[in-house]
């Protein structure tokens, strides 16, 4: 996590600016903690994860995650749609 952390301290605007952060296996949501680490304004978290353990963990931490399911269904229209509606929204 340490390391994440670093690296992302190197992107601009990573602690300026609201993010709205899609982790793609998200595992235990390690990138949330960097994330936090770094103090970053975290506007939205969506995460993709098929472990449930790794889900649970990831919601009992940060209940605020979005969860999104496999990341297998990229493939599928109707994930993006979830992205569109979001737009939509704002």
């Amino acid at each position: 996590m340490d390391v994440i952390a670093h690296i992302l301290s190197y992107c601009p605007g990573i602690t300026s600016e609201p993010l709205e952060v899609l982790s793609m296996y998200d595992g235990m949501s390690c990138g949330h903690l960097a994330l936090d680490k770094l103090e970053a304004n975290i506007r939205r978290y969506y995460a993709t994860e098929i472990d449930k353990y790794a889900i649970e963990t990831t919601q009992t931490n940060f209940p605020d995650t979005i969860q999104l399911g496999d990341a297998f269904g990229v493939r599928e229209d109707e994930w993006w749609s979830f992205f569109a509606r979001r737009r939509d929204e704002k």
